[in-house]
């Protein structure tokens, strides 16, 4: 990979199913761009509907059926393009329909169900853990990638809706199901009440937030590293990527560790990338804000750290309109962006997403700007 390594997400396949682009025409307009890694879901690991809308429609279902990932990866390799494979853990909207039992319960007794397209579970979820390890193994054992991604790997929380402004007490936390707190009561060696969240959650947050705060964290880092283990068997000295909440500790009250359980500086020990999602529209954050929130996980971290950047606008329809999102990301924003990332504090860059660069139009203009910048700054 280069001096500054500069990726793209692919979240859906509309590459080839919507533009009709085969994988080695594909790969090597990314490699134009300068595009040298790729994260990206698969058939072998398909994304479930998200911010970007992955499932594929029923009469796209045959085509579909032709799409071989290994050529695309093979493709990819043959430009010099570095294949993560992506895989999200802790969501996951089929298997919660399939089985109820499993979504989490809030600190107020109300079951976690899905919220637009968001539902999550939580890391102490053994069963879905396995399945989760099974399909890992399966993909990398025939896509041989160059890395794995885990999305999601945390604790539940629609981290996306939590606006400047917003307030602690209005941030649901999970998970005070009776099944997790038991396992909480049997590490801390506590007898706190669990068929009752609410009070579970006052005596958590009165005299034992810290140990259960900790615990929480251990849950997340002792997921990550089954999995990583997981993908080593497969392919040894696989680098792993997460995909890293854009918060640090003073941010919600802590709750990128409170409530999603996320300590980057634990998970520095297991994770070889910590991949920010660094959306400022979404997040209503100003341009100068992904180096900075990017550069500060990488040193809370001490790992090789990605700033992940919007390249088109989201959670902009109607049951969003009373946020105010702006409704566009202009490319002088994202000009901005990359103007203010320095390779001394930030290890890469990543754009999201693949689609916004092959709409017609202004996709063209973003292939030109990223091409311009992989150019001016690894020649």
């Amino acid at each position: 990979m280069s001096a500054f390594p500069i990726g793209m997400k692919i979240y859906d396949n509309n590459w080839y199913l919507k533009h009709n682009l085969e994988p080695e025409v594909a790969a090597g307009l990314l490699s134009d761009m300068g595009i040298n890694f790729v994260i990206t879901q698969s058939r072998l690991l398909p994304m479930q509907n998200n911010a970007i809308i992955s499932a594929v429609p029923k009469h796209l279902q045959e085509r579909y059926a032709r799409l071989d990932d290994v050529a695309f990866r093979n493709a990819l390799k043959d430009h010099n393009i570095q294949y993560y494979a992506c895989m999200n853990v802790g969501f996951d909207a089929n298997a919660a329909r399939d089985h109820p039992e499993w979504l989490p319960l809030d600190q107020h007794g109300v079951i976690g169900t899905q919220s637009d397209w968001y539902v999550g579970l939580s890391p102490t979820n053994s069963a879905f853990m396995d399945i989760k390890a099974t399909q890992l193994f399966h993909a990398i054992s025939n896509l041989k990638p160059d890395g794995v991604h885990f999305g999601f790997a945390r604790w539940p929380g629609f981290w996306e809706t939590w606006l400047p402004g917003a307030t602690r007490s209005s941030i649901r936390e999970y998970c005070f199901s009776e099944e997790t707190l038991n396992k909480f009561n049997q590490h801390a060696q506590l007898d706190i009440d669990v068929s009752n969240p609410i009070s579970a959650y006052k005596s958590i947050s009165t005299q034992h937030r810290k140990i259960f705060t900790e615990w929480k964290c251990s849950q997340t880092h002792k997921m990550i590293s089954m999995l990583k283990q997981i993908a080593r068997s497969a392919m040894p000295n696989l680098p792993l990527a997460i995909n890293t909440i854009p918060f640090g500790p003073d941010d919600f009250g802590n709750a990128i560790m409170d409530v999603l359980g996320q300590d980057h500086a634990t998970l520095g020990s297991t994770v070889d990338i910590f991949e920010v999602m660094a959306y400022h529209q979404i997040l209503k954050r100003p341009a100068s804000w992904p180096a900075e929130i990017s550069a500060d996980i990488r040193r809370r971290s001490k790992q090789v750290t990605w700033c992940t950047l919007q390249t088109g606008p989201h959670y902009t329809s109607s049951r969003y309109t009373a946020d105010r999102r702006n409704r566009d990301v202009k490319l002088s924003e994202i000009q901005t962006i990359l103007n203010s990332l320095n390779p001394d504090t930030i290890d890469g860059v990543c754009f999201f997403s693949l689609s916004d660069f092959l709409d017609a139009g202004r996709g063209q203009k973003l292939q030109e700007l990223v091409t311009s910048y992989s150019r001016s700054i690894n020649g």
